[in-house]
């Protein structure tokens, strides 16, 4: 996906953790249900009319089902409905019926339920602040209560590019198509693309930063591209190139978005383009590859450039998808384990795909809270949540919602030596 590596916008005014080994401790952990971690609750998903994906849909990467903590005793459950639907001109065949439910906590009863039309196959909800929930239908977003009920939030009046919520639920980042030629050279140039089968003319892309819990617009921008910008209350996060192999990450408070303007929160070598994941407030995580390495590495920084823990993944692990505490104590990451390793020049066959291993992590200093193998495999990551506190864990895992109470997690080194 593109990035804002060299966050080339056009401004308008206005401890060390062996991640490696965790993964091996906790998958041979899981392997075994009976002395490994056992959930605290399971309901049965069957009843309330869930289906696993099929094998057609391992790899789409397609959303099609979510799991998220609504509160402390709501869980929201959506899964894709399968149904007969007229094709709409648009959508290309992706239409899709999502159903919906809130189930109370420990009970699993069912306290509402709706359905929703979706026209695509792109993620559809995020979790908010103040026990909220982001629900995005086509370029609309709305916010939703424990009750289903819906709230318009956002309305784009173009397709939207990319949608993200910082950890807190306070952030919301949208990016959206923004028109760059006049409704006639565009037609004079999308008619001319389709004679020459090449694709359709570019657009520019909107960017807006809002605070939700304000409201307020923290930054509006141009673009070339949609990409990544992780967001906090207080700023996001850019990357730039300062030589082959060498990148700069760098955190650009709302007052100070130039190129250069913000601090340098870490300058890592790295062969291939780096990404970063918003842990909370005060740190990234950034993920990167090193020449002659086909393991992945990952490492956390605070904002005051302080490296607060690293490590590993395996060579044969890919396609991360993450979901961090609200209150930025904890972080759960799942992977697709293949039978080999991973290469950017190979393509990803469905029976290579082994398991799906999640990890979840204590955000100060990476220590391994719990680790499990799920099924069925999502490729799309929608089937796990943790609680806003982090300290509980919810998984769709063989025919039922799971959730367990986390251990604490080890107390830093620091500490430790104290102690």
């Amino acid at each position: 996906m593109p990035r804002h590596s060299q966050f080339a916008v056009r401004w308008q005014q206005g401890c060390l953790v062996a991640l490696l080994l965790c993964l091996v401790t906790g998958t041979a952990q899981a392997r075994d249900r009976e002395s490994g971690p056992q959930p605290a609750l399971r309901i049965p998903v069957e009843p309330l009319g869930y289906r696993p994906p099929g094998k057609l849909y391992l790899l789409a990467r397609y959303s099609s089902s979510s799991l998220d903590f609504i509160d402390a005793t709501h869980l929201l459950l959506t899964f894709r409905e399968p149904r007969l639907l007229s094709r709409g001109q648009s959508t290309g065949g992706l239409d899709q019926v999502i159903h919906a439910d809130v189930l109370e906590l420990p009970t699993g009863k069912v306290v509402a339920e709706d359905q929703w039309l979706m026209h695509d196959r792109g993620r559809y909800l995020w979790r908010l602040a103040n026990d909220k929930v982001m629900l995005r239908i086509g370029a609309r977003l709305y916010e939703m209560d424990s009750k289903l009920h819906l709230k318009p939030l956002f309305a784009s009046p173009t397709e939207l590019e990319e949608v993200e919520i910082s950890p807190d639920g306070k952030v919301l980042v949208v990016e959206s198509e923004l028109e760059k030629h006049t409704p006639e050279e565009h037609e004079r140039l999308a008619k001319k693309a389709a004679l020459s089968g090449s694709k359709p003319p570019s657009e520019d892309v909107q960017i807006r930063m809002m605070r939700l819990d304000q409201p307020k617009l923290m930054l509006s921008a141009h673009a070339d591209v949609a990409g990544d910008l992780p967001a906090t209350i207080d700023g996001f996060f850019t990357q730039e190139r300062l030589k082959v192999g060498v990148w700069n990450i760098r955190f650009h408070p709302y007052e100070k978005p130039e190129p250069t303007g913000g601090d340098v929160v870490a300058q890592i070598d790295s062969a291939c383009e780096p990404s970063e994941k918003v842990l909370n407030q005060q740190s990234v995580l950034v993920l990167s590859c090193r020449p002659g390495h086909d393991d992945r590495f990952v490492a956390a920084y605070s904002l005051k450039s302080q490296k607060l823990w690293d490590g590993r993944w395996q060579s044969n692990f890919t396609w991360p998808a993450f979901r961090m505490a609200q209150d930025g104590a904890s972080v759960a990451i799942s992977w697709l384990a293949l039978s080999h390793a991973v290469s950017a020049r190979d393509p990803i066959n469905d029976d290579e795909v082994q398991n799906l291993v999640l990890s979840v992590l204590d955000s100060r200093t990476g220590s391994l809270r719990i680790a499990l193998l799920l099924k069925p495999i999502v490729s799309a990551g929608g089937n796990f949540a943790l609680s806003s506190d982090g300290n509980r864990l919810a998984v769709l895992n063989r025919g039922a919602i799971e959730v367990y109470d986390l251990p604490a997690p080890a107390p830093p080194a620091t500490e430790q030596a104290a102690k």
